[in-house]
């Protein structure tokens, strides 16, 4: 098994002839938790995206396990996506389905064949998980969007991946909420889970991260363990660091 499961090799992305991602050099170790933080539009989202496979580069490549995501074939893409989660900023549930068949979504990807009764178990044991009481019935706008945050987590998790990206996690949520987020995403930590977060909360990058990536307008200003980097007194960093939450 590959240490180094994605590798971002010389990634650039452009949006109206900005580069947004500039030249960006990454590796994610396995079994690690690295926190990519910086200001607002740094790109820290980018990079989730991009390691993900969900947005690709214009130059530059992404590699999951030594093989690039932009040339993989739809069996391939899939399968790497049924080994990944992804956390998304806006919660990103498809308003047309209801919580239960959001939570199904991936589980069916996995195994077209689950029946409605196994589907309907795991969909329940989840709920159960974080003590969220909620008809799973419902369409995500009849709940609030610290609600659909959560249940945006437990789709990312209910198949138990190996790689999960956290973009912005604790947004919309209250400190209840926030804290039942964090045991949960620590139970994966502590299980050996590959996490990788985008962040600007000092709290939830403390907890989690092994080691910190900084970004500045798309590039690597600083990489390295947690405390090394948090005090660190660059004058490029200290902007950043003072920005945290």
């Amino acid at each position: 098994m590959i240490d180094v499961p994605i590798v971002l090799d010389d990634v650039t992305i452009r949006f109206d002839g900005r580069a947004a991602l500039d030249g960006l050099s990454l590796e994610f170790q396995r079994g690690k938790s690295t926190a990519v933080i910086g200001s607002s539009g740094s790109g820290k989202s980018l990079v989730l995206k991009c390691a993900a496979g969900l947005i690709f580069p214009e130059e530059g490549d992404v590699l999951f396990e030594g093989r690039s995501i932009a040339t993989m074939g739809e069996r391939e893409y899939q399968q790497m996506q049924a080994r990944t989660g992804f956390h998304f900023q806006d919660a990103a549930l498809w308003a047309n389905k209801s919580l239960g068949e959001n939570l199904s979504l991936p589980l069916l990807a996995a195994d077209p064949d689950l029946s409605d009764y196994a589907l309907h178990g795991k969909v329940a044991e989840s709920f159960a998980s974080v003590k969220l009481e909620l008809d799973p019935s419902l369409r995500p706008a009849a709940i609030s969007m610290g609600q659909q945050k959560m249940v945006s987590f437990l789709r990312a998790t209910i198949s138990r991946p190996e790689i999960l990206f956290l973009d912005d996690s604790l947004s919309f949520m209250d400190h209840a909420g926030s804290r039942q987020l964090m045991a949960r995403i620590e139970e994966f930590k502590d299980a050996g889970a590959t996490i990788i977060i985008a962040t600007h909360n000092r709290e939830f990058s403390g907890r989690l991260a092994d080691r910190v990536v900084v970004l500045s307008d798309g590039r690597m200003v600083a990489s390295g363990p947690y405390q090394e980097v948090m005090s660190s007194q660059d004058p490029a960093l200290l902007p950043v660091l003072r920005d945290l939450v």
